[in-house]
């Protein structure tokens, strides 16, 4: 009767993890699964009692990681949605007809991956936002004392021949320069946090 109890206390602890517990003997078929695990890999706990592993579990880098003497790896394994990536842990017991049993907890990273690389890529826009505006500031200082220089030209200085050529091109210079100003103003509103 104690024995019984034990067994239900440990099976509801393993029922309420929340990683994936799945236990295969020598033979790779599957001993248990908990809730967690049937509903990462989308197996009703009463079929997948019995199948091989490797029926739960598919891709390549899973396959190799089930063969492998490696205890705990990242692996990508292949669903029906398409692929996830799977931390997983393997330990070995024998029971108590000395059989060697696997237990492997299984947590899916696939969300949490992609949250960091969505951090990622964040992150290098911002750079690159940042990165762009002091280009910006840097075309913007020079630009300016073109404009004040074309200005001050046209103002300051008449030209014997051609003067009123010489007022259009310092003119055109200077409307030039402001467009451009104008447009990596714009340019540094657009890329700011």
């Amino acid at each position: 009767n104690e024995k019984r109890a034990i067994e239900t206390y440990s099976g509801q602890v393993i029922d309420h993890v929340g990683d994936g517990i799945i236990v295969f003997n020598d033979e790779t078929r599957v001993n248990t699964i908990n809730d967690a695990a049937s509903e990462l890999l989308n197996a009703e706990p009463e079929k997948a009692i019995g199948q091989p592993i490797s029926e739960l579990l598919t891709g390549p880098a899973c396959e190799s990681f089930l063969a492998s003497a490696a205890i705990r790896d990242k692996v990508e394994c292949d669903f029906p949605g398409g692929k996830r990536n799977l931390l997983i842990a393997k330990s070995y017991f024998d029971d108590a007809d000395g059989r060697k049993n696997t237990i492997m907890i299984i947590r899916d990273l696939t969300r949490l991956l992609q949250l960091e690389e969505q951090i990622r890529q964040r992150e290098r826009m911002e750079a690159m936002g940042a990165m762009a505006a002091g280009l910006a500031h840097e075309i913007r200082n020079p630009l300016n004392a073109v404009g004040t220089i074309a200005q001050q030209l046209r103002t300051d200085f008449n030209p014997d021949e051609g003067a009123e050529e010489y007022g259009e091109l310092t003119s055109i210079v200077y409307s030039e320069v402001r467009r451009i100003n104008k447009s990596i103003e714009s340019f540094l509103r657009m890329v700011r946090p």
